[in-house]
């Protein structure tokens, strides 16, 4: 007579135990379909590094694109901190074609470039015109860099 084949039909008989897998075959619960290219053996997986290498090229766009974006930002805080203290100069300059203002109008565009944090480079007055430099360091992501800004107020030629 002969004797059934026993099959696993619960789960804890073991480690490896799968429902179903006759366990006297030694064989694979899980085998490739007969259909499957032999060239195709190799590329189980590559789904998946692919995914993940366009996630890491996606977060470093993202994270340079961001740091563009906050040295824009840093550039035009600093050309307009550069425009006000044109005018603080320029408005000193500007008081009496007559007197000597001597230090004055530097010292105003000084003040206004202090009171937001950044420094002046140069600065000088021609007749009224005051043209100023600023400077100031800015961390862009985690890299730290000194943007400069231009600017000069005074009366139209």
């Amino acid at each position: 007579r002969q004797r059934p084949v026993s099959r696993c039909r619960r789960m804890d008989r073991g480690p490896g135990t799968l429902h179903g897998h006759d366990h006297r075959r030694r064989g694979s619960a899980v085998t490739r379909p007969l259909d499957t290219p032999p060239d195709r053996l190799g590329d189980e997986g590559s789904g998946t590094v692919n995914s993940l290498g366009l996630i890491a090229l996606a977060i470093t766009l993202a994270l340079l694109l961001a740091g563009v974006g906050a040295a824009r930002t840093a550039a035009v805080r600093l050309q307009a901190v550069a425009d006000l203290a044109a005018l603080a100069g320029a408005e000193r300059s500007a008081t009496s074609p007559w007197e000597d203002v001597g230090a004055a109008p530097c010292d105003a565009a000084a003040s206004v470039a202090a009171a937001n944090r950044v420094g002046v480079e140069s600065c000088e007055v021609l007749d009224s015109d005051c043209r100023v430099i600023v400077s100031e360091f800015v961390r862009i992501m985690g890299v730290s860099v000194e943007i400069r800004a231009k600017a000069r107020a005074g009366q139209e030629q």
